[in-house]
């Protein structure tokens, strides 16, 4: 999809299904946890960078630190999200496939 539909979609200039509109907010959701989790790698990466091949000798400062904290609940929050959001995905998927005309669905039409 082109950048300038996309964008004229997202702030509802023009009209999609709701269906379409629900994977779109998921794959959005999807894309904030791919931040998140590469924002955690930048933070590791830059102490490796920091510590270099002394870090075993600081290794039980950064363990008990508030960075370590910080990345450890955040690594955890997005991997776990981000399977979350691609299990909702794949369920509402497999529902529009196995029963294109069921009124059953994700969301409320």
């Amino acid at each position: 999809m082109p950048l300038l539909e996309i964008c004229l979609c997202w702030f509802g200039e023009i009209e999609i299904s709701v269906d379409i509109k629900l994977t779109r907010y998921y794959l959005a959701i999807l894309l904030y946890l791919i931040v998140l989790w590469e924002s955690i790698m930048i933070i590791i990466g830059s102490v490796d960078i920091y510590f270099g091949s002394a870090f075993p000798m600081h290794a039980d400062t950064w363990r008990t630190g508030i960075t370590c904290k910080v990345a450890g609940a955040f690594s955890i929050i997005s991997s776990e999200a981000s399977v979350f959001f691609v299990m909702l995905i794949s369920i509402d998927r497999f529902i529009c496939i196995r029963f294109p005309y069921s009124t059953r669905k994700l969301t409320q039409n």
